[in-house]
């Protein structure tokens, strides 16, 4: 393992880099995410967990200058490949990650070997808000129910006494029943030392219409994965069937049994599935 520091204008981005085989660069927290992929893994890629801007609590967009894009955030991972001597490299985005990677994708793919889209956001949020309330409430279990009301019980009081830095994570422990196949599951060791800076609304207010994200994908000429578990309830999945449908170069799998994270709640079906897609689609 390694651990080291990428500088880009005005912040500098950790990163972890451990393992042997196919340099596979995962978008986001970088703790967070080398906790969440498994071991197995390691043995069969070079990966590299980096840090956005977005997850740096010190740094804080120049408010004089235009709003960060996807764009720029994609841009700090190219200069990540650059400091690290990557020639070329697979890049996965999970969650508001997945939008990073597609911008890299489609700004890089000379750089980019394949394109992994993890329970991604597909689009604007505000645009599927409703399909995600109407999933849940046809989908979801009584206890998956009562178990988030439970989290939610407190939850404004516990944020107001909770530095702004560290909400995130807050929020995320107590809407747990949206993210995990068993809505018991506690993430408290997963989400240890995460914290977002300002630059997270800027990511917020970046993602595109799905229109733009239609366009982006056609637009590639490399393997992409999407995979998804059918459990989430924060990233339904049909929410993404308009967005890819008929991208012959674009393999959507579905999780049966996971929910928001996979990788790390249920790494054997996770890794088991995006190893044979790899292999699969190796140039």
């Amino acid at each position: 393992m390694t651990r080291g520091i990428v500088a880009v204008k005005g912040a500098e981005l950790a990163y972890v880099r451990e393992g042997h085989g196919p340099s596979l660069l995962v978008v986001g927290e970088a703790r967070f995410y080398a906790r969440a992929f498994s071991q197995r893994l390691r043995q069969h890629y070079d990966l590299i967990f980096l840090d956005q801007r977005y997850f740096v609590p010190g740094f804080t967009p120049d408010a004089s200058a235009a709003p960060l894009t996807l764009d720029d955030f994609a841009e700090d991972v190219e200069v990540a490949r650059r400091q690290l001597g990557i020639e070329r490299m697979a890049v996965l985005g999970h969650g508001l990650n997945g939008q990073v990677a597609l911008a890299y994708a489609r700004l890089h793919p000379d750089r980019t070997s394949h394109l992994i889209l993890a329970c991604s956001v597909p689009y604007a949020q505000a645009d599927y808000r409703e399909a995600v309330e109407r999933f849940y409430e046809v989908e979801a279990s009584a206890q998956r129910k009562r178990a988030l009301e439970e989290g939610r019980t407190g939850l404004d009081a516990v944020l107001a006494a909770t530095g702004p830095t560290k909400q995130f994570a807050v929020r995320f422990l107590a809407h747990g029943p949206l993210y995990w196949a068993d809505p018991t599951y506690d993430a408290t060791a997963l989400l240890a030392g995460v914290e977002t800076g300002p630059a997270f609304w800027s990511l917020l207010r970046a993602v595109p219409s799905a229109a733009v994200v239609r366009r982006s994908l056609e637009q590639l000429r490399l393997p992409v994965l999407v995979i998804l578990g059918k459990l989430d309830f924060a990233i339904p999945y049909p929410v993404w069937e308009p967005v890819v449908a008929g991208l012959d170069h674009v393999t959507c799998i579905l999780l049966d049994e996971d929910s928001h994270i996979p990788q790390a709640e249920s790494p054997e079906r996770f890794d088991a599935r995006l190893l044979d897609w790899y292999r699969q689609h190796q140039a």
